[in-house]
């Protein structure tokens, strides 16, 4: 099993690459910590789906604007509302990941990644999504979001 940080970095390395040839700019990268949280819950809920396990191990929280891994919000909270560029962070944390993720990643990427942060926040929103049912209009904020409710998340 991988864990947030792993995934997130991955991730974060697809971002950077998107339009730029030699790796090195962030080219048309849009991630922002905010679109990294919905990401990083879908990929949950997709790996669930494939595999019945989960992807990492951290917990996702309800908060505000949906779900949330609270480790990594706090390792990307400096970079605020700006996307995520290789300048801002080290993305070495990848560098430990088995193919089999790494093939799902690539799968995933290419599935939610033209998707806005805005975009993700409304679908983790709807009334039946596992962050309503956990966050109830603020009451449940910065609670867990079970294991089961993930298993019955839809996905995108």
């Amino acid at each position: 099993m991988s864990n947030a940080k792993q995934v997130a970095a991955y991730l974060l390395k697809k971002a950077n690459s998107l339009g730029n040839e030699d790796k090195s700019l962030s080219g048309n990268n849009d991630v922002t910590n905010l679109k990294l949280q919905k990401l990083l819950y879908f990929a949950q809920v997709e790996y669930i789906k494939q595999t019945g396990k989960k992807l990492f191990d951290d917990s996702i929280q309800a908060w505000q604007y949906g779900p949330v891994v609270p480790k990594i919000y706090e390792w990307l909270k400096g970079c605020g509302g700006y996307v995520i560029t290789e300048f801002d962070i080290s993305l070495e944390a990848a560098d430990g990941l088995n193919e089999d993720i790494k093939k799902f990643l690539d799968w995933f990427w290419d599935k939610y990644s033209n998707y806005s942060a805005w975009g993700l926040v409304q679908k983790t929103h709807e009334p039946s999504s596992p962050w309503s049912k956990v966050y109830k209009d603020g009451s449940g904020d910065k609670q867990e979001i079970p294991f089961e409710l993930l298993k019955q998340a839809e996905t995108l």
